[in-house]
């Protein structure tokens, strides 16, 4: 019960975000966000498949990390640590 209060915690943010924003593509990010960030690398194509199948007309939202990935690269290069551009 804890995911689906924290799920329909974050769609209330969301909603309050962005009040007039499409009800569908708020639950979709929700899922996403709450979700997406503890899934191993091979189950997220899994994930991602049962989310296309759940709304299957919501395109999934763009994430914008602004500059902190360049931040990380610049970082990981200056200490000489491997960069993998599997992501």
């Amino acid at each position: 019960m804890r995911a689906v209060r924290s799920t329909i915690n974050t769609a209330g943010m969301l909603k309050r975000k962005d009040q007039d924003g499409d009800e569908a593509a708020i639950v979709l990010k929700a899922l996403i966000d709450i979700n997406l960030p503890k899934f191993l690398k091979q189950d997220i194509p899994l994930f991602n498949n049962i989310i296309s199948d759940l709304f299957p007309s919501t395109n999934q939202p763009n994430y914008s990390l602004g500059g902190l990935e360049e931040s990380i690269t610049i970082v990981l290069e200056e200490n000489n640590w491997f960069i993998s551009k599997e992501f």
